[in-house]
């Protein structure tokens, strides 16, 4: 397919400007006895110079270039040609250029301008590949808009219809543009090319809405639009494709890459294939000869892992490149053994694919291979009209079957979405055309009619109709539960027992009674990228409540979560596949938090892109990729635990739904992150089951572990999300459960009584002896007791809660005291000491204390001033003394005389040369109550 970018074009001016730099532009265009105009690298270049002397002296006394014509309307003209007056002369300007002294300049004061090109002027050759390049600056445009527009023109010099390229809408205030525009020569009877230069008004621009006549468009009074170097290149028709439908490919078929190049100069060209990982990083690439007749050539690059990749075609001729074209794929480990088995499970993950669907294609024919490839159980797609849209048929079904036949007979789960009415429907109705909602509250004989083809076809076959695209901003909660009512008599006709669906949004709250609330069976709820993961939770958590007001409540939550993600232009290719892993481990946090009985069905939105050209593209996106690996780990498990490792490192643990028999090995999966911590504290060393453990990316891509001598794994987590499987998760539950009650210790020197808490996750007794390990007595002022190791016994699925009393000294910081213990256990077997571990919290309830480091008078010094903020949070005034303490310094103290409830002090200490006299020591500060044992420590580091 082909892809001109601006670097083609950068490298063709270039060659254009040192040819008009050894030749001008008269004698350059006159035909040679070897190669006409028409078939040069740069077939023309209008570099509007002309009131400069050509090499014969000439000079264009015209107020236009040469061969370039204004275009007026006249009372006669034909609607397309009106609005152009008079007044609006295009002229040249030697105030302004791109390159050179000279532009031309369309003005526009009121009304359009449009400088065209004679017919005639440029000759092509039949079947060549053309780039028309321009740059473009505009000024006080408000509305209007300049434009670049070519097109093919037969012998006759008349427009060939659909060869027309037009630029987008040009607003480039003061600052000149690159345009480019590709015209594909698949048009047989072309025989000249001409350009348009335009400065248009909305009027002339803007699409029609459903009340277009009533719409009044202003007009910009004092607009102007730049031209210059209007350039046309002759540049191979370079194609790039490969052998899988939608470039997905999945092992053991390896990619493979099919090139073509085929030129009309006859330069001797050759052709280098790179290709990038989602990070950026050249993996693979090979050069070779073009053979210029376009025949075809196959490679197959030696892919270092699964994954998403781009490969680009880069076409030179010497230093210069001439043709570009690239693709996105994905190549996809084998699918899993149990894949089979757990098909139902898989219909829990699902594509929306009823968004910006091509009108003439809206079930694209590789659904088939791209629900196989990754594992996708359901679909939502669009409505379509078989009698309309030409069905898309594969040659090796039997009996041609349709894609929504193929889709069906390999059971995917399909969900039609019911997009709106046309424009000219939705004008007569006076609507928006893509407001669903206000279409189905009309006579059912306005809808209903767009539907029935679908709904004759397919009634028996598909339960799910959803109102409206997935992620529509005309938000459901609006919806009228009576419409929604007819709209399910209606197709309750041709549905036995319909389920319909409406799109939210999460930015929404659900109704009273869920679903149910605006008369639908479901909703599909769109969690846009820019919601946190943490508002996961309480979208589930809502909807789940108001589902159980229901009575009887309904056995599943009636809910699709559509997890958007962030769009790699401005996150890179990686970012958003992995922050999907993070939103879905989320998903199944949050509906275990919520207490679903299972989990909703997940579905994510932009799989793939359609790339403009002849034909159109699908790219995949990078997410689809780890799609294909989520659906792999999370089918028929639930999230059972959440493994401490360090602050900052998320470990979900995840088991199968239904557990293993008693005497069968568990196994499930540990989705872990880091987020913030320390990488060198975002480790995990453990033991984690006797069975192989691997660890997989977001790609797939796995690798074997090798335990340690004490059968423990050790194993760094990264910020991108990665699966270690293989786990028992029992052990995990287990290791997870371990806990102190409460989980907070106010900061007074007395004894204190909390309780150490266990839980078993085996369906058998199990039992051992604990023993806590650190804080270490003495240390720091600690006792504890009990010091030694503790018998446990603890009965299928219950819990055992050990007394535990503990004291601390004067010097113990608040905040986060871990605590260790090891664990000797017998459970389905004998398993190796566990180190399981902990933390309580150490304050005030009542007090806050924090402090900031300040450098001074210069950002490195000497100077170190501590800036300590106090709050009284509790509800009787309390009298302080806050103390600081540095190694080298005289203590200093100052008191904090009745604070009152909710009120706040900031209190500040300073220590001359501190920087230079204790670098990396920490400075100590202690609040205490005159009144009461309570003193709470915290400290800063010194850089």
């Amino acid at each position: 397919m082909p892809f001109p970018r601006a670097s083609v074009a950068r490298t063709l001016l270039a060659l254009a400007a040192a040819i008009l730099a050894a030749r001008p532009l008269a004698a350059a265009a006159q035909p040679t006895a070897d190669r006409p105009p028409s078939a040069r690298r740069v077939v023309h270049l209008f570099d509007f110079e002309e009131h400069l002397p050509d090499s014969t002296g000439f000079v264009n006394p015209d107020p236009v270039p040469l061969n370039w014509e204004r275009v007026w309307s006249t009372p006669t003209s034909p609607p397309p040609l009106r609005g152009f007056p008079q007044w609006n002369a295009a002229a040249f300007d030697l105030t302004t250029a791109h390159s050179g002294e000279a532009s031309v300049k369309l003005p526009a004061n009121g009304g359009s301008t449009r400088l065209s090109l004679a017919p005639g002027v440029i000759p092509v050759l039949p079947g060549g590949d053309y780039l028309v390049s321009a740059y473009v600056r505009t000024n006080n445009l408000r509305s209007a808009r300049a434009f670049v527009v070519t097109r093919f023109l037969d012998a006759s010099r008349t427009p060939i219809p659909g060869s027309e390229a037009r630029s987008l809408p040009i607003e480039s205030q003061d600052e000149w543009t690159p345009v480019l525009l590709d015209l594909r020569g698949k048009f047989d009877s072309a025989v000249f090319l001409q350009i348009d230069l335009e400065l248009l008004q909305a009027v002339k621009f803007q699409p029609p809405g459903p009340l277009a006549e009533q719409t009044v468009f202003l007009e910009d009074l004092d607009a102007a639009a730049w031209f210059d170097d209007v350039a046309v290149f002759l540049i191979p028709r370079t194609e790039l494709v490969t052998t899988a439908p939608a470039n997905l490919f999945l092992a053991p078929d390896r990619p493979l890459l099919r090139t073509m190049v085929r030129d009309m100069v006859g330069d001797d060209l050759q052709a280098r294939i790179s290709i990038i990982d989602a990070d950026g990083h050249v993996v693979a690439s090979n050069k070779t000869d073009v053979d210029p007749s376009g025949r075809p050539s196959d490679w197959t690059p030696d892919l270092p892992a699964f994954g998403w990749y781009r490969a680009t075609l880069e076409t030179y001729h010497e230093a210069a490149l001439v043709g570009r074209a690239s693709l996105d794929l994905i190549w996809f480990p084998p699918l899993p053994a149990d894949s089979s088995t757990t098909a139902p499970e898989r219909t829990r993950f699902g594509i929306a694919a009823d968004v910006d669907a091509p009108e003439d294609q809206p079930w694209p024919r590789f659904l088939p291979h791209l629900t196989s490839a990754t594992g996708a159980g359901f679909l939502i797609l669009p409505a379509a009209d078989p009698t309309q849209f030409p069905l898309e048929r594969t040659d090796d079904a039997p009996g041609l079957t349709t894609v929504i036949d193929q889709l069906l007979d390999r059971q995917v789960d399909l969900t039609v979405s019911f997009h709106g009415v046309s424009r000219a429907t939705a004008r007569e109705l006076d609507i928006d055309s893509s407001d669903t909602l206000a279409a189905i509250a009309r006579a059912e004989t306005v809808w209903l009619p767009l539907l029935a083809p679908m709904l004759e076809r397919y009634g028996q076959r598909i339960r799910r109709w959803q109102i409206g695209p997935t992620g529509a901003d005309a938000a459901a909660w609006r919806a009228d539960p009576a419409a929604v009512g007819a709209f399910r008599a209606g197709v309750g006709r041709f549905v036995p027992g319909p389920v319909i669906s409406l799109p939210w949004r999460a930015e929404f709250p659900p109704p009273a009674q869920g679903a149910a609330g605006v008369g639908a069976d479901s909703v599909s709820d769109f969690i846009p990228y820019t919601f946190p993961a943490s508002s996961i939770f309480p979208t589930l958590d809502s909807w789940y409540a108001t589902a159980a007001a229901i009575v009887p409540p309904p056995p599943n939550l009636p809910i699709d979560l559509v997890l958007d993600v962030a769009p790699t232009t401005s996150f890179g290719n990686r970012a958003g596949a992995a922050d999907l892993v993070r939103r879905t481990a989320d998903a199944f946090v949050a509906a275990e938090r919520a207490g679903m009985p299972r989990q909703p069905r997940l579905a994510i939105r932009d799989a793939w892109r359609v790339v403009p050209g002849d034909p159109p593209a699908v790219a995949p996106a990078p997410h689809l990729a780890a799609w294909r690996t989520i659906i792999d780990h999370f089918t028929g498990r639930r999230a059972v635990a959440e493994l401490p490792i360090t602050p900052g490192v998320r470990a979900v643990v995840l088991a199968d739904r239904t557990p293993a028999p008693i005497g069968a090995p568990s196994r499930g999966t540990i989705v872990a992150w880091n987020h913030s911590a320390d990488p060198k504290r975002a480790i995990l060393h453990a033991y984690l089951g006797d069975s192989p453990v691997t660890v997989t990316d977001i790609f797939g891509n796995s690798r074997l572990l090798e335990p340690d001598r004490a059968r423990a794994y050790l194993i760094a987590i990264p910020s991108t999300p990665i699966f270690i499987d293989g786990i028992d998760p029992n052990v995990a539950r287990f290791v997870s459960s371990f806990r102190i009650e409460p989980g907070f210790a106010p900061a007074s020197i007395t004894e204190h009584d909390h309780r150490i808490v266990l839980e078993n996750p085996w369906p058998i007794r199990i039992s051992g002896k604990i023993q806590i390990v650190e804080p270490v007595d003495g240390r720091g002022g600690w006792t504890i007791s009990p010091r030694g190791p503790v018998p446990i016994s603890i009965a299928p699925g219950a819990s055992q809660r050990i007394p535990l009393t503990f004291a601390f000294g004067a010097a113990q910081e608040s905040g986060p005291q871990p605590f260790k213990a090891i664990v000797t256990l017998s459970a389905d077997r004998t398993l190796p000491p566990l180190e399981l571990e902990t933390s309580i919290d150490i304050g005030l309830p009542e007090l806050d204390l924090t402090a900031d480091l300040i450098l001074g008078p210069t950002p490195a010094g000497p100077d170190a001033s501590v800036v300590a903020t106090i709050v009284n949070r509790g509800a009787s005034p309390r009298t302080l003394r806050l103390t600081a303490l540095a190694s080298g310094y005289a203590t200093q103290e100052q008191p904090i005389s009745n604070l009152a409830p909710g009120e706040s002090a900031v209190k500040k200490f300073l220590f001359k040369d501190a920087a230079a006299k204790i670098p990396s020591k920490r400075i100590r500060l202690s609040l205490s109550d005159i009144d009461a044992p309570e003193r709470l420590n915290i400290s800063v580091q010194m850089p």
